[in-house]
């Protein structure tokens, strides 16, 4: 960090972090046209805990509606096609996608026969699992039953076929 004048509140994006020992890290950050690199270890407090602090974080179904400037998804193996355009679609501008490596290489060599599950996983097949987990389509499924209110209909119970109908309209 010689040679930059960084203060509390100053803003960076992280390319790159190795672990460097059991609780510590080596990051490499950007901040403006600069790339800095330092150990958490030089800016840890007196309980060894590093001042550092994220951005904004929300869930990809809290974020529905929503727009900012840029935006970071962290993409795991729960994503669908549906998640990943909600999450895609709210930067105005740039858009990071991020993986937990070690989490897809877990489910690529699960994926893998008994005797093949040590060979270590490349990125040709972390690709791979990636664009057939973010491929998949997922169905959505209703808590309501259609034949409940068809039945209102045909009793003529038309206070509880006024209730449903808004609570679908509701829902939908």
């Amino acid at each position: 960090m010689a040679g930059h004048r960084i203060i509390n509140g100053t803003c960076g994006k992280i390319e790159h972090i190795e672990q460097d020992g059991r609780d510590q890290a080596n990051i490499t950050a950007r901040i403006g046209r600069h790339r800095v690199s330092f150990s958490t270890r030089g800016i840890a407090d007196e309980h060894g805990h590093a001042r550092l602090s994220h951005d904004y974080a929300t869930t990809v179904y809290q974020s529905q509606g929503l727009t900012a400037e840029s935006c970071t998804a962290v993409i795991d193996p729960r994503y669908d096609r549906n998640s990943l355009y909600v999450a895609a679609s709210r930067a105005r501008g740039v858009l990071s996608l991020v993986i937990d490596r070690a989490e897809i290489d877990a489910h690529v060599k699960a994926a893998r026969s008994p005797e093949t599950r040590q060979r270590d996983v490349t990125a040709a097949e972390r690709r791979a699992l990636l664009l057939k987990l973010l491929s998949r389509e997922s169905i959505k499924t209703s808590t309501i039953d259609p034949s409940e209110l068809a039945r209102a209909a045909a009793t003529g119970d038309r206070d509880h076929q006024r209730r449903k109908k808004r609570e679908l309209s509701h829902e939908l």
